[in-house]
C-alpha cells in the first residue's frame, strides 16, 4: 500500500470517529474496508444518511447528482451480498465474488452495487476484458433490473490522484455497459459527513 493511500485510509478513520460513524452496538470506529461497508448498511437502515448531500462524480455521460437519486425508498442493503449464478459459465465469472454493498427496490426497480476501494486493489485485476469492475458490470446487465448502477466508493485523495477511476470507464466501455448501467464515484468523505450519528 503506498503512503498516499495509507495517509488517506488513517484521515477516514479519523473522520468516522469525530462524526460518530461507528459501530451502534460497541461504539467502535471502522479499521477496516469491510467495516466501513458494513457501518454504510446500518446508517441507510437506520435512515441516518442524507444522501441529497452526498454528491454523485459523473463517470462517463451521466449527469452529476445527489445520492438520493440511486435510493428513492429504503428499500433492501445488504452487505457482502454473493453474486448468485445460474450455471458453470455464470459461476467462472462471477461465482466467488460479492458486492461490498448491493441495495435493489422493486418499485421503482433499480439496483445498485456498491464497490468500496479505500487502497486495495481490484481482484481479478484492472484490466476491462476480465477484471472486476467488468464482471460486477456483467452481473448488473444480467439482473435485467432498469436502472442498474455501479458506483465506485473511495476516498478524496484516491479520488483525485486518479486511483480506480480509468479503470472503471475503461470496463463501462469495454463491456459496452454506457447507457446500461449508470456508472458513478461516490466519495467516503461525503458520505460520513452526511451520517447522523
Amino acid at each position: 500500500m503506498t503512503q498516499l493511500a495509507r495517509k488517506a485510509k488513517d484521515a477516514i478513520f479519523d473522520l468516522a470517529l469525530q462524526i460518530n460513524f461507528r459501530d451502534p452496538f460497541t461504539g467502535e470506529g471502522p479499521t477496516t474496508e469491510e467495516a466501513l461497508s458494513s457501518l454504510l448498511v446500518v446508517f441507510h437502515q437506520r435512515s441516518g444518511i442524507r444522501w441529497n448531500e452526498v454528491p454523485l462524480h459523473k463517470v462517463k455521460d451521466e449527469v452529476e447528482k445527489a445520492a438520493d437519486y440511486l435510493f428513492p425508498s429504503r428499500g433492501i442493503i445488504c452487505a457482502e451480498y454473493p453474486f448468485f449464478y445460474a450455471d458453470e459459465t455464470e459461476m467462472n465469472i462471477w461465482g466467488g465474488m460479492r458486492a461490498d454493498v448491493l441495495y435493489f427496490n422493486k418499485d421503482p426497480h433499480r439496483v445498485v452495487l456498491i464497490e468500496n476501494k479505500i487502497g486495495s486493489g481490484f481482484t481479478y485485476g484492472p484490466k476491462p476484458d476480465e477484471g472486476q469492475l467488468g464482471r460486477q458490470l456483467r452481473y448488473l446487465m444480467r439482473t435485467g433490473l432498469n436502472p442498474s448502477f455501479l458506483i465506485l466508493l473511495t476516498l478524496k485523495d484516491l479520488f483525485h490522484a486518479g486511483w480506480y477511476f480509468n479503470e472503471l470507464r475503461q470496463a463501462l466501455e469495454y463491456d459496452n455497459a454506457v447507457g446500461k448501467v449508470g456508472a458513478f464515484v461516490m466519495l467516503w468523505e461525503d458520505v460520513i459527513k452526511a451520517t447522523s450519528g
